[in-house]
């Protein structure tokens, strides 16, 4: 009997240690997460504050795309990376911070309930090239966020990365993910591979903004302006510009040869013209020209605007031939458009988009076969238009 126990305490012995040693060199499963530190929980309007977007990872990172959002009526945030460990190559390989002047920010809203209407994004997007080290992350910062409170606004402004955009087989379409080097090695050979158990608990952070004075210093119309200029804001999130201008005639000619009206005829603001700043395209005051509006202390820009001269698509400050390329090309899918406003300034026919028929307006005009609408005329009917590069 008393052999039967030795047996079954040593088979008892056995399972125990199997299960230790089983539970003592199972490798961990890989995860990551993010977090958020301010320097600051409370600002003014018009203050910044700077947030630094960490990560912690148990495995080698070799890609990361960590988009963060925030609420646009009350701050706007510019990133920039500062992927620590600059002596290692890799950290240094930046594919691209997004930020609210790029327009190719809709991917970041697939799995949310955020809308550009609502909320703003910033997002850092890093991949290690051929032959840089990788390593892990120890709650180390990858991006570091400038918060800055409008003006003439208060309350609380969340800034945050959102559990509904980590990246899973569940979520698919989620847009924020740290990939490993799935090599096991320390240096790039392949594609990263999607880690599937992210977190971003503690990613977020309130900004309280304490009130402020309401905003006086807006963009107006001259009562003597030579015609009624557009101020279209409806691209504001896509863009990041306040909004685009049209319908003035900076580059044509009265019939006594006079010019026909430079931006500063038609445009003021609540303050005067002393705080309103415009900067041509190689001297002239074309497609592209920002407008700027300064608030009263004359040092901070409160609104930038870009100004559309219908026709200018090569903004170089003439209406031709060179400007019918790149709408014919566009339409026949051989090239694109850099901007959202070049694009608007190629519709000069109100079809909602360049293309052939605006081009033989150009070609004509140079030859001065034809002429074209006014500026007037073509600004009326986009205004009722809304413009998407596709």
């Amino acid at each position: 009997m008393s052999n039967i126990k030795k047996i079954i305490g040593i088979v008892l012995a056995l399972v125990m240690a199997l299960s230790v040693a089983t539970v003592a060199f199972a490798a961990p499963e890989d995860n990551y997460s993010v977090t958020f530190t301010a320097d600051k929980t409370e600002i003014s309007a018009g203050e910044s504050a700077t947030v630094d977007v960490k990560v912690t990872t148990n495995f080698n990172a070799i890609a990361m795309t960590i988009p963060v959002f925030f609420d646009n009526s009350k701050v706007t945030v510019t990133a920039v990376a500062t992927l620590t460990g600059a002596s290692e190559a890799a950290e240094l390989s930046i594919a691209s911070i997004d930020s609210p002047t790029n327009n190719n920010l809709s991917r970041y809203y697939k799995s949310i309930s955020y809308t550009p209407a609502d909320h703003g994004v910033v997002a850092l997007n890093y991949i290690a090239v051929h032959g840089d080290t990788v390593r892990a992350y120890s709650n180390e910062s990858v991006m570091r966020l400038t918060v800055k409170a409008l003006e003439g606004v208060s309350g609380a402004a969340v800034v945050e990365c959102l559990e509904a955009s980590v990246k899973t087989n569940e979520n698919p379409n989620g847009t924020l993910l740290i990939a490993k080097n799935s090599s096991g090695t320390t240096t790039f050979d392949s594609l990263g591979e999607v880690v599937d158990n992210g977190v971003v608990t503690g990613a977020t952070t309130t900004i309280n903004i304490a009130g402020g004075t309401p905003v006086v210093n807006t963009l107006a119309i001259k009562d003597t302006a030579p015609s009624t200029p557009v101020i279209d804001t409806q691209y504001a999130e896509t863009t990041g510009y306040t909004g685009f201008l049209y319908g003035m005639d900076t580059l044509g000619w009265n019939d006594d040869m006079t010019p026909e009206g430079a931006l500063a005829d038609y445009l003021t603001t609540a303050l005067g013209d002393d705080y309103l700043v415009i900067e041509p395209v190689n001297g002239n005051e074309t497609t592209g020209t920002i407008v700027k509006v300064l608030d009263a202390d004359g040092a901070t820009v409160l609104e930038t605007y870009v100004f559309i001269y219908f026709g200018d698509v090569d903004m170089n400050g003439l209406v031709g031939a060179s400007d019918a390329y790149p709408c014919e090309y566009y339409e026949m899918n051989y090239m694109g458009f850099d901007n959202l406003y070049q694009f608007i300034a190629g519709d000069v026919n109100g079809d909602g988009m360049p293309g052939a028929a605006d081009a033989y307006y150009f070609e004509y005009y140079e030859m001065n076969y034809m002429g074209m609408p006014s500026q007037a005329d073509i600004a009326a009917v986009a205004s009722t238009l809304t413009y998407e590069i596709f």
